[in-house]
C-alpha cells in the first residue's frame, strides 16, 4: 500500500514528539534518581572514600541547584538583614551597659588607636548637644538643657565652688579633674573659665586697638557673660568672680556687634536632638523587621512552590 506525503510528515512529525516527550520524562527521573543516590542516608555516617566524595558533591550540587533555581540571591538577603536586626541591639544594648558602667572610659586609650585612621577631626567620638543663645550675639554649646544647667547652677553651687578650689594647680586651673561624661556642668564650667583666662591673658601679646586684641577681649568679655548668667551662683561663691572694675573694663574693649559662639564643647552635635536620634533608631529597625518578614514570606513561598 502507498501512502502520501501527507501521512509520512504525520508519522515523522508523531515520532519526533514523542522521542522528546520521552526525553522530558527521561530527565526529571534522572535527577530524581541522583538526588536519591545523594542524599541516601548511608553517606551520611559512611568513612570511605566514596562517602567522603558524596558528601562534598552534595554542597556543590545545593550551591548549583539553588542558584539556577534563583533561591542562593534570595537567601543571600534574607541573611543579610537577619545579620542586621541581631547586630543592632546586640551593640545598643553593648553600649549602654558600658556607659552605665563608664567602662567606656577605660576602653578609650585601646581604641583612639584603632579608630583614628577613620577620624575627620580631632575629636574622639561624636556626642549631642544643645545650642543656647544668650542675647542674640552670644552662644554656647553644652550638653546639658538650659533648665538643667540652672538646676545644677541652683542646687550644686557650694559643692562646685569647693571643687574648683581643691582643684586648683600650681599653674590656674586643671581640666583633668572631672571627666565631661561624669559631671558635665562642673567640666564645663571649668573650661569656659580656662578659655575666658586664656583669651584675656592673650591680648596683651597684640597691640591696643588691632583686631586681634579687640578679638581676644571680646571673647573673654563673651565668655565672663556665659559664665555669669548661666553659672551665676556657682561663679559668685569661688575666687574666678571678676571684680566689676574688671568686667568694665574688659566689656568697653569688646566688639559690641560681634556675634560669638563658644569654642567650649565645639565638637557637640546639635543640629539632630536626642529624641530625633531615638526616632530615627526605631524607625530603621522597623524597617529591618518589615524587609526581614517581607523576604521570609517570599522564601517560604518559593520553597513551596
Amino acid at each position: 500500500m502507498r501512502m502520501g506525503p501527507l501521512t509520512v510528515q504525520s508519522s515523522c512529525g508523531a515520532g519526533y514528539s514523542g522521542a522528546m516527550a520521552k526525553r522530558e520524562t527521561m530527565l526529571p527521573d534522572t535527577l530524581d534518581k541522583f538526588d536519591d543516590f545523594l542524599w541516601d542516608a548511608r553517606w551520611d555516617r559512611g568513612r570511605s572514600p566514596m562517602a567522603f566524595l558524596v558528601r562534598t558533591v552534595r554542597y556543590v550540587y545545593a550551591l548549583v541547584r539553588d542558584f539556577m533555581s534563583g533561591q542562593l540571591t534570595l537567601r543571600a538577603m534574607s541573611l543579610v538583614y537577619t545579620t542586621l536586626l541581631s547586630l543592632v541591639p546586640l551593640l545598643a544594648v553593648s553600649f549602654a551597659l558600658l556607659t552605665a558602667f563608664n567602662f567606656h572610659l577605660r576602653l578609650e586609650d585601646l581604641m583612639v588607636p584603632f579608630l583614628e585612621p577613620l577620624a575627620v577631626s580631632n575629636d574622639v567620638m561624636c556626642e549631642y548637644g544643645f545650642l543656647h543663645s544668650l542675647d542674640g550675639r552670644t552662644a554656647f554649646r553644652s550638653r546639658l538643657s538650659r533648665n538643667e544647667l540652672f538646676d545644677q547652677d541652683l542646687q550644686r553651687s557650694a559643692e562646685a565652688s569647693a571643687a574648683f578650689e581643691k582643684s586648683r594647680g600650681r599653674h590656674g586651673l586643671s581640666l583633668r579633674k572631672v571627666a565631661p561624661a561624669v559631671d558635665p556642668f562642673v567640666y564645663e564650667m571649668r573650661v569656659h573659665i580656662f578659655s575666658r583666662d586664656r583669651n584675656l591673658a592673650e591680648a596683651p601679646r597684640h597691640a591696643e586697638g588691632t583686631r586681634e586684641h579687640r578679638r581676644s577681649m571680646t571673647a573673654a568679655a563673651r565668655e565672663n557673660r556665659i559664665l555669669e548668667q548661666v553659672f551665676g551662683n556657682t561663679l559668685s561663691q569661688s575666687a574666678f568672680l571678676w571684680s566689676d572694675r574688671q568686667r568694665i573694663a574688659v566689656e568697653s574693649v569688646e566688639d559690641p556687634d560681634a556675634r560669638f559662639v563658644s569654642k567650649v564643647a565645639g565638637h557637640l552635635i546639635t543640629g539632630v536632638s536626642e529624641p530625633l536620634l531615638r526616632f530615627l533608631i526605631l524607625t530603621l529597625l522597623a524597617v529591618l523587621v518589615a524587609a526581614d518578614v517581607i523576604l521570609s514570606r517570599s522564601l517560604r513561598q518559593s520553597t513551596r512552590v
